[in-house]
C-alpha cells in the first residue's frame, strides 16, 4: 500500500468520525429541558386546574403533515371531570378508538405540552388563554430534520358546559 493510500485511509476515518461526532454533539446537552417552557405550562396547568368546568365540551383541531386523515381534523371533546367521555368529528361521525388519544381532554393538551419539553423536542410553542390556561394553539416538533412529523393543536372553540 503506498504512502498516499495510506493517507487517504487515514484522513477518510478522521472525516466519518469528525463527521459523526459533529451530527451527534448538537443532541446532546448537559442542560434540562426548557425552564421558561416548563414554567409556562405549570403557571397554564394552575390557570386551568382553577377555571375548570366539571363538565366540558370544547372544540380541538389536530393537524399533522404525513398523518391518516382519521388522525387529524376537528373534534368536539366532551369531558367530564378529568375524564373523556366522547369524541365526535365535525360531521357527527365518533372518532374511532385507535386515534382517540391524538384528541385528548384539556388536561391532555397540557400533558402533552409537557411531555414535549421533557423529551427535548426540537420546538416547542404555545400560545395560551391568559384567563384560563388553556392552550390555544400548540405546535410540536420532535425532530429538526425530519420532514412533516411535526404537529399542530389549535382549539377551536374553547372549553364551555355543554348546551342542551
Amino acid at each position: 500500500m503506498s504512502v498516499n493510500g495510506s493517507r487517504s485511509s487515514w484522513v477518510g476515518r478522521w472525516a466519518v468520525v469528525v463527521l459523526a461526532v459533529g451530527v451527534w454533539l448538537p443532541g446532546c446537552s448537559d442542560q434540562g429541558p426548557d425552564d421558561a417552557l416548563l414554567t409556562q405550562v405549570r403557571s397554564a396547568r394552575e390557570r386551568w386546574e382553577g377555571s375548570r368546568p366539571a363538565v366540558y365540551v370544547y372544540r380541538v383541531e389536530r393537524v399533522c403533515g404525513e398523518c391518516a386523515s382519521e388522525a387529524r381534523g376537528t373534534v368536539s371533546v366532551r369531558v367530564e371531570g378529568v375524564t373523556v367521555t366522547e369524541r365526535r368529528y365535525d360531521d357527527g361521525a365518533p372518532v374511532p378508538v385507535h386515534v382517540a388519544a391524538l384528541f385528548p381532554s384539556v388536561d391532555g393538551l397540557l400533558d402533552l405540552i409537557e411531555d414535549a419539553i421533557a423529551r427535548e423536542a426540537y420546538e416547542v410553542s404555545v400560545q395560551y388563554d391568559p384567563v384560563t390556561g388553556v392552550p390555544l394553539v400548540v405546535r410540536i416538533d420532535y425532530e429538526a430534520f425530519t420532514f412533516d412529523e411535526e404537529q399542530y393543536y389549535i382549539v377551536r372553540t374553547p372549553p364551555a358546559p355543554p348546551t342542551g
